[in-house]
């Protein structure tokens, strides 16, 4: 199983990309980019490869659920089985749930008095006291996020899901070729085998594609 792309990896991809090109491009439905002088576009599926995707997710889900050692223990465990684990060790993950809603109620009131703010033409510091507030806020959200997702990187739903986006990229991916679009990746194996920087960049524009519409 391919792991998941770090959060500093996707700062970096996060960097590179003109965000107004990208959105610009979404309105079509697909991005462009090169890498290694070779160009490749990342489309929107069509239902039929999401469908085809998700099959393979709940193959890979099962999979993953009965995989076991030689001495019939299971070798993965589900996301409730390791929150239970971490609870005693004294990490309670239901906990950061709540502390993380209870930060969007703030980031919302916070939001709602800087939009009050603005209509009401309040002065510049009130409106930066404002946006750093929900700065905070977000920041704390991050660490939040950045933490669960560390802990929770192993379970089987976690690494459904990564199957899932990989196999995706996979489906729907195309380079340049003669002037043509092609399909990139002849089997699921090959897409596999290349750069692991290629990989993190096709599986994080799969992810601007689909998630607006989730």
């Amino acid at each position: 199983m391919r792991r998941k792309i770090k959060e500093e990896e996707i700062k970096e991809i996060k960097e590179n990309i003109d965000l107004n090109y990208v959105e610009n491009l979404l309105q079509n439905n697909e991005i462009e980019f090169e890498y290694k002088n070779q160009k490749y576009k990342v489309r929107k599926p069509t239902y039929k490869e999401k469908q085809e995707a998700y099959q393979k997710r709940i193959a890979k889900y099962n999979e993953l659920l009965e995989a076991t050692d030689d001495k019939g223990k299971p070798l993965y465990k589900t996301e409730e089985e390791l929150k239970k684990l971490y609870k005693k060790r004294g990490i309670d993950l239901d906990e950061l749930d709540n502390k993380f809603t209870a930060l969007e109620q703030q980031k919302k009131l916070y939001q709602e008095k800087l939009g009050k703010a603005l209509k009401e033409k309040k002065s510049d510091n009130e409106l930066q006291d404002y946006k750093k507030q929900i700065e905070n806020i977000i920041e704390e959200q991050k660490t939040i996020s950045a933490k669960k997702t560390l802990l929770l990187e192993t379970c089987i739903e976690n690494q459904a899901i990564v199957f899932f986006y990989n196999y995706l990229a996979y489906l729907v991916t195309e380079k340049l070729e003669n002037e043509k679009w092609v399909r990139a990746f002849k089997t699921y194996e090959e897409f596999l085998n290349n750069d692991e920087e290629l990989i993190n960049q096709l599986v994080f524009h799969i992810s601007l594609v689909i998630i607006p519409e989730l």
